[in-house]
């Protein structure tokens, strides 16, 4: 047997893995005192550019990349009339620089349709572990009136985390015939995320699960009703049997879905969502064309919290031409998904993503997310594959036999 020798591509391949694998759930890791998540993050960097030095050449950037990287220059130029500037270094720093670099060096990556999957499978795994801790976290939690997480990260965070690996599941089942045993793994790893996310409490992360699985249901109800019909009312049952193992004060927080059918949502506790929003339009249209200063918000306003809206936070934070560069960007990511990906498959993963991260964006901190910006690029370098002949095959196989 040939051992192949190991380059710098198989050590980037190996440490861009490792920063998927762990941005769910050890982002705050430490090893000697520095994030290890930024160990990783900075190897793969140097990696990355070392890689291309030596191939000798570097991809052109796609407008997604050059819409992302405008908004860092425009976000590290509001330093220097940021309101908080030593707010504004973190955030750039922290957050947006992470973002970004994930995005290029996963989409780039990921042209390779073996690195997409290992890719796509380490981010799995990563929300695998995370949700066993944050299961077996749960009791201990729940007795000191706290909502599960890991470790001191958020237990938004986690929720946004977990779900945003349902889209990535539904393109790998749906992108490539697997084996049975390695579908029914993809399907259980779907169940602990679901189950785990309602123990977090996020009821915006559920929401966006439910949303998620949803559109995913009724895109593939038109080819095969029965089988879709069949999945919904096992997603149902599966959803009554986690509740019945949620802590009492989940529950309570996750009633807000039946406050809301009753048609009484002016009553839903929105945890300082509705006194911060006025604040954050106010400071907006106080300064309305470059903004306040990139992560500035949360150390100007009353209550000390983020803006919790995506759109709403950048706009606050850089203005209306942050905004502009922003909001074209997901655009383009989310119409070259829906609109014009090769295959059928990841035009609806496409559409799951967006169902996934609506009411993300719509409440919470996800503007510079990391997960967030790693999976738009994974998913976008998807949309160029072309179909799996196998797959296809496969398919015929079937309808043939349907139709005999």
């Amino acid at each position: 047997m040939k051992i192949q020798k190991l380059t710098v591509t198989h050590l980037l391949a190996m440490t861009a893995g490792i920063v998927i694998f762990i941005s769910s759930w050890a982002i705050d890791t430490l090893f000697g005192g520095i994030s290890a998540f930024r160990i990783f993050l900075a190897a793969t960097l140097l990696l990355f550019i070392w890689d291309g030095f030596l191939k000798g050449h570097m991809r052109k950037p796609n407008p997604g990349e050059i819409g992302l990287i405008l908004f860092v220059i425009w976000a590290i130029l509001s330093y220097f009339w940021s309101l908080k500037p030593e707010l504004t270094a973190a955030v750039i720093e922290y957050v947006y620089v992470a973002a970004a670099a994930m995005f290029i060096v996963t989409s780039r990556m990921s042209a390779n349709v073996k690195l997409w999957r290992f890719f796509g499978y380490a981010y799995i795994f990563g929300c695998v572990v995370a949700s066993i801790i944050v299961i077996n976290n749960a009791a201990d939690f729940a007795a000191q009136g706290e909502r599960a997480s890991v470790g001191e990260l958020n237990a938004n965070y986690i929720a946004y985390s977990l779900v945003t690996s349902i889209p990535v599941s539904l393109a790998l089942l749906t992108t490539k015939r697997h084996r049975l045993w390695f579908r029914s793994m993809l399907v259980g790893s779907l169940a602990m995320t679901m189950f785990a996310t309602m123990i977090t409490g996020s009821r915006g992360a559920l929401l966006a699960a439910l949303l998620c699985i949803l559109s995913f249901f009724v895109v593939r109800a038109t080819r095969s009703f029965l089988k879709t019909m069949l999945w919904v009312a096992l997603s149902g049952i599966g959803l009554v049997i986690f509740w019945e193992y949620l802590p009492g004060e989940i529950r309570e927080r996750l009633d807000v879905f039946a406050i809301i059918f009753s048609g009484n949502a002016s009553s839903i506790d929105l945890s300082g969502r509705a006194d911060i929003w006025p604040v954050a339009i106010q400071y907006f249209e106080d300064n309305l064309l470059a903004g306040i200063g990139a992560g500035a918000f949360k150390g100007v306003n009353p209550f000390g919290i983020e803006g919790h809206n995506v759109f709403l936070t950048v706009a606050t934070e850089t203005g209306i031409i942050g905004l502009l560069i922003y909001a074209l960007t997901v655009f383009y990511i989310f119409f070259k998904l829906i609109f014009q990906s090769k295959t059928r498959e990841i035009r609806n993963a496409g559409i799951a993503m967006l169902a996934v991260w609506t009411p993300i964006a719509m409440t919470g901190v996800w503007e510079g997310s990391v997960v967030a910006w790693l999976v738009f690029g994974w998913l976008l370098a998807a949309s160029r594959h072309e179909a799996d002949p196998l797959l296809a095959t496969t398919k015929q196989r079937r309808r043939i036999r349907f139709a005999f």
